[in-house]
This record gives structure tokens, sequence and C-alpha cells, in this order.
């Protein structure tokens, strides 16, 4: 199916970057992808009175998405895999942060001091994607000019 010229025209874009291999899982990525996006919007929706409610599913959600990262490597390069491992780790520790600015730490100063904290992760992900979206228009670029030496 994922072979079939007429599919890839049609639904490539969909799972460009992903490794298929014909016993292979990394097809549900995207399924997974999605499903995560809609069952928070669900979630937030439907339990706006329930934040610990939303801290669990999003807790979940991002273990079962390392999970699954991590044990079916979906990728094609080992650069996106450790790039998406980084970015949900990135995700699971700002929910961790998140905790701390909800009523389960009543003292001001010390929620004050996590907010600090909560600024240099985000710092530390955008940073890193920065970094390595100006490392690959970097190399791009380099092996454009050097195709066009050569010729």
């Amino acid at each position: 199916m994922f072979r079939d010229e007429e599919f890839k025209r049609k639904f490539g874009e969909f799972y460009e970057s992903l490794e298929y291999k014909e016993d292979s899982s990394a097809v549900y990525y995207n399924i997974l992808f999605v499903l995560r996006r809609l069952s928070f919007a669900m979630f937030a929706f439907f339990s706006s009175n329930q934040l610990w409610i939303q801290i669990s599913f999003l807790f979940h959600s991002t273990i079962v998405v390392i999970l699954f990262v991590g044990l079916y490597t979906p990728f094609k390069s080992k650069s996106q895999q450790r790039l998406e491992l980084f970015n949900e780790a990135c995700i699971l520790m700002m929910i961790y942060h998140n905790m701390c600015f909800t009523d389960f730490l009543d003292d001001k100063e010390r929620r004050y001091e996590v907010g600090y904290s909560a600024i240099g992760v985000t710092m530390l992900n955008i940073l890193f994607n920065l970094s390595v979206m100006i490392g690959f228009s970097l190399k791009r670029a380099y092996l454009s000019i050097k195709k066009k030496l050569l010729l």
C-alpha cells in the first residue's frame, strides 16, 4: 500500500519522515500524534474544572509517546528520533512544573522559584531546536554550494 505511486502522491506527506517496513508499527505514529491532540482537546473542554484529570492525561499520553518512539523507532534518521525524544522529555518536565503551579504547592515563593526552572526548561528546548534547525540549514546550504561548484 505505501509503495503504490498513487497512494504516495495522495498521502505521502503524512508518512514522509517515517521509516516504513512491512512489519513496522511506525506508520501508527501519525495516528497516535493526531489522537493525542484530539483527546487533549476533548479532555480540556469536558473537564475544564478538573485540572488533575488534564494533567494526568498529559502525563500519561506523553509517557505513551516516549515509549512508542523509543521502542518502535518510527523515524528514518537517528537525529529525528533523538529530537522527538528530547522534545517529549521537555514536555514531561513542563508537566511536572505545571503541577507546582496548582494548589498542590501552597508556598508562593516556591512557585516563583519553580517558574525560573520552567523558563530554563523552555529556553533549553527552544535553543536546542533552534540549533538543530540552523545546523540542518547550514548543512543543506553547504551541500547546495558544493554541488553548484562541482558542476
